[in-house]
């Protein structure tokens, strides 16, 4: 009897047991469920950060090879006034017959010789007191050149002293706004942004040259990601209004818009 009791007090037990185990196994199956979705969207999260990145860097390089074009678009015209002036200049003096006609025609071959770069806006490019900078012999334009070449070699680190030395010795060089503007983006590629940011100050900080409007963009850049949102907005403010037809411009408006 005492037997049969207690069988009957097992099947009870097990009977209110059961139920509770069931729960317990569709609690843990939910939780586990709940937790692959979170790693599956925390891992879609992760993904669209980098695609974002990406699409960043294309912009980005997008935007220098604008640049680039810019300046070989640049050079060509200017190159072909210079054989244009050079041919007038010729038949001006195949025709001289004096002193006085060989003078002549000399200044008109000057008056027709390329005017110094200019940014779009016009006007001599000046530093930031309003001077003008002095034409570069050829021992800057070799120094320039050197450090310009390591960039383009990819040897960036090597580049910052190369141009550091340029812009110490040649601080009123027309060359020296590309300088400050070159030794800026290797900075800014090294993740060097507090230096990025003096150097395109700097850079910015000539008078209508053709990197200003890039440089001002790149402030604001380096200024959002420090989080400052109110002085990067600032920067993209001046480069959309002061410079509407440079890629630059484009660029900043995209940054305003996003934000």
């Amino acid at each position: 009897m005492d037997i049969r009791k207690s069988l009957i007090a097992a099947a009870l037990c097990a009977a209110l047991v059961a139920p509770a185990m069931a729960d317990d196994d569709l609690e843990a199956q939910v939780n586990a469920q709940q937790a692959t979705m979170l790693r599956m969207q925390n891992a879609f999260d992760q993904l669209q950060s980098q695609l974002d990145a990406q699409n960043g860097k294309i912009e980005e390089l997008n935007h220098e090879i604008s640049e680039l074009k810019a300046q070989v678009d640049a050079l060509k015209s200017q190159g072909a006034q210079q054989d244009s002036s050079g041919d007038a200049q010729n038949g001006q003096d195949g025709q001289q017959q004096g002193a006085q006609q060989g003078q002549q025609a000399q200044g008109q071959g000057n008056a027709q010789q390329p005017a110094p770069a200019a940014a779009a806006s016009g006007g001599p490019v000046t530093d930031a007191k309003g001077n003008p900078l002095k034409p570069s012999d050829a021992n800057a334009k070799a120094m320039y050149n050197t450090a310009y070449k390591m960039v383009v070699a990819n040897k960036l680190k090597d580049s910052i002293p190369a141009f550091k030395s340029f812009i110490e010795k040649y601080p009123d060089s027309d060359l020296a706004p590309n300088a400050w503007y070159w030794l800026a983006q290797v900075q800014f590629k090294l993740k060097q942004n507090q230096d990025a940011r003096v150097s395109f100050l700097n850079a910015a900080g000539f008078r209508n040259s053709p990197k200003r409007p890039d440089s001002l963009y790149k402030l604001g850049l380096i200024y959002k990601l420090s989080g400052d949102k109110e002085k990067a907005k600032r920067f993209f403010e001046v480069v959309a209004k002061q410079y509407p037809n440079d890629t630059a411009a484009q660029l900043a408006q995209k940054q305003l818009s996003s934000n």
